[in-house]
């Protein structure tokens, strides 16, 4: 009875096991399905580099991405390219952070955010704070549109004069440092972008940014490339 239970004991851990690489390397595969997608239509490589080669499925806080793969239509976010994946990164958080990198920033003052909401710029004042290009400062993104599991808040937008509008934005961890290691300006789009994008942004209206941001308070790192 005792070796019958721990066959199926056994037998459980490594079905689990199994199940779990299989699913982490769903993960895996969006990332390298979304790299040799994005080197079709940019010509900056190397923005998917610091991904994982390796995900287990349980340590997954969320994971969105949006790469164009067709340029010819016409939808206003045919020149947007997005990749993030958040995990729960672990006992040895001391490994995470990086050797080097181009930019260290702490995600709360002084931050050039780009809030890839560009459609409504014009309309909403929030969006112009945002997307606004700061001296000797680089290009990072606006974490509150990711999941952290934190929890949400609304937040109110003017949309016109009389007219308002609410949106939800996600909590992010108090402690997260972001270190960008690749951004660059210019619209290197292999088929020329003709999309209106914030003034504010300056040089910055198209460019690429990629990186990790990691909060030791809640063991946490995103993994990150966009492009616009």
């Amino acid at each position: 009875m005792k070796i019958r239970l721990f066959i199926t004991i056994v037998l459980i851990i490594t079905f689990s096991s199994c199940i779990d690489k299989m699913l982490g390397e769903r993960y895996v595969q969006i990332i390298k399905t979304s790299q040799r997608t994005i080197e079709k239509w940019y010509e900056v490589d190397g923005l998917f580099n610091h991904f994982p080669k390796s995900v287990s499925s349980k340590s997954v806080v969320q994971m969105q991405y949006s790469i164009p793969g067709n340029m010819t239509d016409k939808e206003w976010n045919r020149y947007i390219a997005d990749c993030y994946l958040i995990l729960n990164a672990g006992d040895n958080d001391e490994t995470l952070y990086p050797d080097s990198f181009l930019y260290k920033t702490d995600y709360k003052e002084n931050n050039f955010i780009i809030d890839f909401a560009f459609k409504f710029y014009t309309q909403l004042d929030t969006l112009k704070v945002r997307n606004f290009a700061l001296p000797n400062i680089y290009p990072i993104p606006y974490f509150e549109s990711f999941d952290f599991g934190l929890g949400d808040v609304e937040e109110k937008y003017w949309y016109e004069p009389g007219v308002e509008m609410v949106s939800n934005k996600y909590n992010i961890p108090e402690d997260l440092e972001v270190f960008v290691f690749k951004a660059g300006h210019g619209d290197y789009w292999k088929v020329k972008c003709d999309i209106m994008r914030p003034e504010t942004l300056g040089q910055w209206k198209n460019g690429y940014s990629s990186g990790v941001a990691i909060s030791k308070n809640h063991n946490m790192i995103v993994y990150w490339m966009m492009a616009w």
